[in-house]
């Protein structure tokens, strides 16, 4: 995490695994996702949430998937503190995704994110 123009910048990466039934090849993908998270007014209950996540098919499969980039999912959502353990997320995502052999898809989605530390 870093400190930037008053909030809080984040980023992970995620290697995945992915395979079908119909065929035999092992899927690689990567997944990298950066958040920035900056508090609103004075309260520090309620934050501004921007994030972009790029995923990244890493080699082609005899199951359609082809090396490149997969999709992106681009959100906007507000967070609420609600208590030191909870806190809840709500916003809007785009996601688009680069489709091997079809028509590219776009998806617009609403969000909630619940979290409970224990």
């Amino acid at each position: 995490m870093a400190k930037w123009d008053h909030g809080t910048l984040s980023m992970r990466t995620r290697l995945e695994q992915r395979s079908l039934s119909r065929g035999d090849d092992l899927g690689w993908r990567l997944r990298y996702m950066a958040k920035y998270v900056r508090p609103l007014g004075d309260s520090k209950n309620l934050d501004l949430i921007l994030s972009v996540e790029p995923f990244f098919d890493l080699r082609d499969t005899d199951w359609g998937g082809d090396a490149g980039l997969g999709q992106n999912r681009t959100a906007i959502a507000l967070g609420w503190t609600l208590s030191p353990k909870l806190s809840i997320e709500t916003g809007y995502m785009h996601q688009y995704i680069w489709a091997d052999n079809a028509e590219d898809r776009v998806n617009h989605l609403g969000v909630a994110n619940f979290k409970v530390k224990f």
